[in-house]
């Protein structure tokens, strides 16, 4: 409901959830995550339009994410705090597929869980932060609040400093004309918040991870998109057209960023090991 109605400047609070097609209110047991999907046969019980698999694919993920967190964290309070940062996360990524757009609501609830968690790791002393796993017990309150601080900052700056030498570079080969940047402002402030929660340490693994998994899927939208032109952004007030073939950064920053949240120091070993081994 989120992915849908936030674009469109609409409440994500009421009415309830209803068909875009026909306008049926779905009641609660038309409405239970992948289940009722497939006992109303993909359709829609009024009107039969089918229902996107997306649908169900988000609810997954979003599942997901919740079962990690519950296996991976140490107490509730952080499972409650982290799934929910996470089912932000999901919105984050395909509000962008839809609209290459980070939405600022978005990313100040973000910023708010993300405050949340620090909070929480830093009065039970078993927080999600780099530091806090290595030298949780050594470090003071105030010195792992600087860390979480030092991370978000670390974290935003790298890709803001992308976005400007990406800027000047495609501006002077001419590929983007004036007035129009090379990256979003979403991009730097999406991994500044990642970069809060888990550490400087961690913020290579999420580049890394970004890159790589963003680089598969942009080989393949390039494959399958080979000889088309691209089309105006559905939406868009300006109608902008993104370039060839392009895809969204912020997908593959929010993957990484939950990957870095409940995986990252066995990630970032991986990693180590690897650059060891070459």
């Amino acid at each position: 409901m989120v992915i849908y109605r936030l674009p469109k400047n609409l409440s994500v609070v009421s009415p309830r959830s209803s068909c875009p097609k026909c306008g049926y209110m779905i009641p609660w047991y038309d409405n239970v995550p992948v289940v009722s999907w497939l006992l109303l046969g993909r359709r829609c019980r009024k009107c039969r339009t089918p229902i996107s698999f997306r649908y169900p694919l988000i609810e997954c993920m979003t599942g997901l994410i919740f079962f990690a967190a519950a296996i991976v964290l140490p107490s509730f309070e952080l499972v409650f705090v982290a799934s929910l940062l996470g089912a932000v996360s999901v919105a984050v990524a395909w509000i962008d597929i839809d609209t290459w757009t980070i939405r600022m609501e978005t990313l100040i609830v973000m910023a708010v869980l993300a405050l949340g968690l620090s909070i929480l790791g830093i009065i039970q002393g078993e927080g999600l932060h780099f530091f806090a796993h290595r030298l949780g017990s050594l470090l003071s309150p105030r010195e792992l609040l600087r860390e979480h601080l030092l991370g978000a900052f670390v974290g935003f700056s790298i890709l803001y400093a992308v976005r400007v030498l990406a800027t000047w570079y495609f501006r002077k080969k001419g590929r983007i004309p004036p007035g129009e940047e090379a990256m979003g402002m979403g991009d730097p402030l999406l991994l500044g918040v990642y970069g809060g929660i888990v550490g400087w340490p961690l913020i290579p693994v999420m580049l890394f991870l970004s890159s790589l998994q963003g680089a598969v899927v942009g080989g393949i939208v390039a494959f399958l998109q080979r000889g088309k032109a691209p089309e105006p952004v559905p939406g868009d007030p300006e109608g902008w057209t993104p370039p060839s073939a392009a895809i969204q950064f912020g997908p593959f920053l929010a993957l990484a960023g939950v990957q870095a949240l409940f995986f990252g120091e066995s990630l970032l070993s991986w990693m180590i090991v690897m650059l060891g081994g070459a």
